[in-house]
């Protein structure tokens, strides 16, 4: 299943809102001005990587610029065991963030993507 960039880029603009920020930043003010932030920046962030050649190569972005989720997720699911997370340094004074692999569930599942179970 393809998706476009701008509802790809949309959605994990919401997933870090929802899952990511809380996590990482403390206090009401400081989450409300992070989502805002990252919501804003997610395309200009997100396109460098996607208009790699190798993304089209690989057959994840589309000719037309669309994301074919089921093979990007099966792609990163793949790198993770169920017990895996990935941690990731943000800028001060954020710290860092671990991910495993039920948040490429949530992500995938928020995509529209039928396979996966999340676990919440």
């Amino acid at each position: 299943m393809t998706v476009p960039f701008n509802q790809f880029c949309s959605v994990m603009a919401q997933f870090v809102g929802a899952e990511i920020i809380p996590k990482a930043v403390k206090g009401g003010f400081a989450q409300a001005a992070m989502g805002f932030l990252v919501g804003n920046r997610t395309p200009e962030t997100l396109k460098p990587i996607f208009e790699q050649p190798m993304m089209k190569q690989m057959g994840i972005v589309t000719e037309a610029g669309d994301v074919d989720i089921d093979l990007l997720y099966n792609m990163c699911k793949a790198g993770f065991k169920a017990e895996d997370t990935y941690t990731v340094d943000l800028p001060y004074p954020l710290g860092r963030l671990k991910l495993d692999a039920s948040d490429l569930d949530k992500i995938y599942q928020s995509l529209g993507g039928q396979d996966a179970q999340v676990s919440v």
